[in-house]
Formats: C-alpha cells, sequence, structure tokens
C-alpha cells in the first residue's frame, strides 16, 4: 500500500483534477476545502465496503478473489483510472485505482444502479453486497444523503459532495523510510509528522433520489 509520496517529494500536494470521464472532477480540493465540524459521521466508514478497505491490498487481488473482470483503463497522467467492475442484481460494484494513489492500488469504490459495460459477473459463491455504504445508499432521497453526509455542498452537474479530514501519525516503519535530514526536521518540528487523510463521498441524483456515489480515499503529506 502506498500512503503517500516518496520522501523525497514530501511537500508534494495534490493539484490534479479527477478524470472527467468518470464524473469526478475536483473531488479532492472539494472535499479539503470543506469544514467538518465535530462530524457527526466518521469518515472512515466510508471506506470499508463488502470486506475490503481502502488503501489496503490491489485490484488484482480483488480479481482473484471475484473472479474474472477486465481491469478498464482510461485517461493518462492526472486524470489516469482503472476500474475493476462486477454486475449486481441492483446495478454495478467498482473497485477503483488512480495516479493520485498509485496504479493497482484500491483507493476508491464506485456503487450505480446503473449496468455498466465491460464488467463480470459477482461471483455466485459470495453474497452479493448491497449497493450501500455507510447509510449511504442508492435510492436514498437527497435530504436524506445531507443529513448521513453533513459536509456534502452541491459541486458541478447537481453532485454533493462531502468530504472528511484527519491525520494519521507516521508509523516508525514511515519514518525509516525518510532521510536522515527529513527525519531530523520531523523530529525538530519543522515538518509535519503525520499523513494528511482525505475521504471524499460524492453523490449523484436523479429525481431527487441517488443513482450513484463515489468514495475515494487520499493519503499525502
Amino acid at each position: 500500500m502506498r500512503r503517500g509520496p516518496p520522501p523525497s517529494q514530501l511537500t508534494f500536494h495534490i493539484k490534479r483534477r479527477m478524470p472527467p470521464t468518470v464524473q469526478f472532477a475536483v473531488l479532492m480540493f472539494a472535499a479539503a476545502m470543506v469544514q467538518t465540524a465535530a462530524a457527526e459521521v466518521d469518515g472512515k466508514a466510508f471506506t470499508r465496503m463488502a470486506g475490503f478497505e481502502l488503501g489496503v491490498g490491489r485490484l488484482t487481488e480483488i480479481q482473484r478473489q471475484l473472479g474474472p473482470s477486465a481491469i478498464q483503463k482510461t485517461g493518462d497522467a492526472g486524470e489516469y483510472e482503472e476500474r475493476l467492475c462486477y454486475l449486481v442484481s441492483a446495478g454495478t460494484v467498482s473497485f477503483l485505482a488512480g495516479e493520485v494513489g498509485g496504479s493497482n492500488n484500491l483507493s476508491g469504490f464506485e456503487l450505480t444502479s446503473k449496468r455498466l459495460s465491460g464488467c463480470g459477473r459477482w461471483p455466485a459463491r459470495i453474497p452479493q453486497p448491497k449497493l450501500s455504504i455507510a447509510g449511504v445508499y442508492v435510492g436514498m432521497p437527497m435530504s436524506r444523503f445531507v443529513t448521513v453526509v453533513p459536509t456534502a455542498k452541491r459541486i458541478e452537474d447537481g453532485r454533493l459532495i462531502g468530504g472528511f479530514e484527519s491525520k494519521l501519525p507516521y508509523t516508525q516503519g514511515d519514518l525509516k523510510a525518510f532521510s536522515p535530514g527529513i527525519r531530523s526536521q520531523i523530529a525538530r518540528g519543522e515538518m509535519q509528522s503525520h499523513w494528511d487523510v482525505v475521504v471524499s463521498v460524492a453523490a449523484r441524483f436523479e429525481h431527487l433520489k441517488l443513482t450513484e456515489v463515489r468514495v475515494w480515499k487520499t493519503v499525502t503529506n
């Protein structure tokens, strides 16, 4: 799992727009600028779905577990995205990776009522997941969504996007990966001693009913 950029890029900040083809434009910045006062919802709850967790594991590992389905690749550079998707009775479940989180690293989920093309079928031996995550579900009213995701703001084409920010202290393993000079700066308090974590939740609505929800997690410094 790649938590963030290599030590040589310690001051790197996300300044790329997510792929327009996957309708996640400027999501990272929008979420980062949303104030998360006394969050009624723990952003971590949105990072787990169907036994998988964002930031843990790779798309190829999920593919081996769930069965045949092509990993679809679109865009390049800052717009690069990988999608591994499976059809369920209610729609489609997708597992996502992007340029920011690293190729093949599980960084996002998408749940949609649409049956997307190029997807495999969810294996019969494993119970199908509901199109729901942390209280957000396909078909929910917009009025309910804004109570579950109180940070949600309307951004682009009527979507509602909410963000949750937190800090994750460096582990001893993280510190060992940094150069001695950077470790000294961290020890003196000249550089931050934690990863910045942003969990973004974006919802699309039709007739005030949720038809698609995307969750994306970034861990940077």
